[in-house]
């Protein structure tokens, strides 16, 4: 099965919760409350999406942290690669891994670009804005009647 990590999950709800108010400054505390996750978990994940500039962080009395641009702006796969770094789905695709056992003799390793591309695409095509706005239409990827049952010529 593949799905996104829990930290990537949080992440999107974070950002969720924050886009209802766009223009507020937004502290862990309250993202926290709001949200149901742990005031530390909060905090590491503003952490990182500030360091990958979709939120910007003020000090102080009045601290907290704001959208870096606007909600719309932002899609789902720079989240997800501010959380868990590149979208990868296998070893030899991830740019942080130096090597796979299997890399010298592997007859996939030239094919996985497609599959991987399809999924940067399809999360690329969708921003925080569709997330926040249930009247935003999500985009739907639509398959091929030879497709649906998964026997796709391709």
């Amino acid at each position: 099965m593949m799905k996104l990590s829990k930290m990537s999950d949080y992440a999107v709800v974070m950002m969720t919760l924050m886009g209802a108010d766009p223009l507020a400054n937004h502290t862990a505390t309250t993202v926290a409350e709001k949200s149901g996750l742990t005031v530390p978990t909060v905090r590491k994940l503003m952490k990182m999406l500030s360091k990958a500039g979709l939120l910007n962080s003020t000090r102080g009395v009045n601290g907290g942290y704001t959208f870096a641009k606007n909600p719309n702006m932002i899609n789902v796969s720079e989240i997800i690669e501010a959380v868990d770094g590149p979208i990868a789905m296998t070893t030899c695709l991830d740019r942080t891994q130096t090597t796979c056992v299997m890399d010298s003799h592997c007859p996939t390793k030239d094919r996985w670009h497609v599959i991987n591309d399809a999924v940067r695409t399809a999360l690329q095509a969708v921003t925080l804005g569709q997330f926040i706005e249930p009247t935003n239409p999500l985009v739907r990827v639509e398959f091929d009647e030879e497709c649906k049952d998964n026997a796709c010529n391709v």
